[in-house]
């Protein structure tokens, strides 16, 4: 290990790798690391507003399992997929044929596993806006808003968004048993496990790592958020970029700040990457 690293008192070594990190990430950044043992964290801009893209996934899927664990909905309840519902980007429903009835639970998967956009509209269909929105104004999540459907234009109410530290408190809400309790946070942990989308946080991490993530992309709009598990440690880290110009250099720069956290948190010490 180099000297400089050796001597410096942490966390001023993690402080050292990550604003390396940023200084060389083509894009405008902000960075959240909570370690859930009480070590200390790290935080870059961690209030910023940013367009949210698919992180806002993480919160309706809260809320409609809150919806099951209440009885409020059932979780074999279909749902009639029409033309008129599907739309592009990311996922597989825009795919297949109208007239397929799909279950809550079905959508529910297809949203966050594959981040499908018709999946998650017809979800935003069913909750409704305000029901979203009210969960994230109740875990504090103050700069998280959602505000239009996904693959359709912002309307007079603006755009979707959310910040670093927004990302961290809905993923430690989940972690800690604030909205879900028991089969429900582990079926909702288990979907994000699943998640497809493992270039940024999961892409460097070892083997061990047990990633609980969400990805989110638009133009110039790179993120991740996600819970890690490893070693007997839990920290959670959201990392979220826009103007961006190499989308496969941002990912991976997403994916070694991602490590350099995996190391301090759980190791206790930086090795060269």
């Amino acid at each position: 290990m180099p000297e400089k690293t050796a001597i410096l008192p942490w966390p001023d070594r993690l402080t050292e790798r990550l604003e390396e990190e940023l200084s060389r990430l083509p894009a405008h950044a902000a960075v959240v690391l909570d370690p859930l043992d009480g070590s200390p964290g790290w935080v870059h801009r961690p209030h910023e507003v940013f367009p949210a893209a698919s992180l806002v996934k993480v919160p309706i899927l809260l809320e409609l399992f809150r919806r099951f664990q209440e009885g409020e909905e059932d979780p074999g309840a279909r749902v009639l997929l029409r033309a008129r519902d599907q739309v592009r980007g990311a996922g597989i429903l825009f795919e297949l044929h109208p007239g397929l009835r799909l279950t809550l639970r079905d959508l529910a998967r297809l949203m966050i596993v594959v981040s499908d956009n018709t999946a998650s509209n017809l979800l935003l269909d069913r909750l409704g806006f305000a029901a979203v929105n009210r969960l994230l104004e109740r875990l504090g999540a103050r700069n998280t808003a959602l505000r239009r459907r996904f693959m359709h234009p912002p309307g007079p109410a603006g755009d979707n968004l959310t910040s670093a530290a927004d990302c961290v408190r809905i993923l430690r809400a989940l972690w800690e048993g604030e909205v879900l309790q028991g089969a429900w946070r582990e079926e909702a942990l288990e979907i994000l496990s699943r998640q497809q989308y493992r270039e940024k946080i999961p892409a460097r991490l070892p083997y061990s790592a047990q990633v609980f993530n969400k990805t989110g992309e638009l133009d110039g709009v790179r993120h991740d958020m996600g819970i890690v598990k490893d070693r007997g440690k839990t920290w959670i880290l959201a990392v979220l970029t826009r103007e961006g110009k190499e989308p496969w250099e941002v990912d991976g720069r997403i994916a070694r700040i991602a490590r350099w956290c995996h190391d301090q948190v759980v190791e206790g010490s930086l090795e060269p990457q």
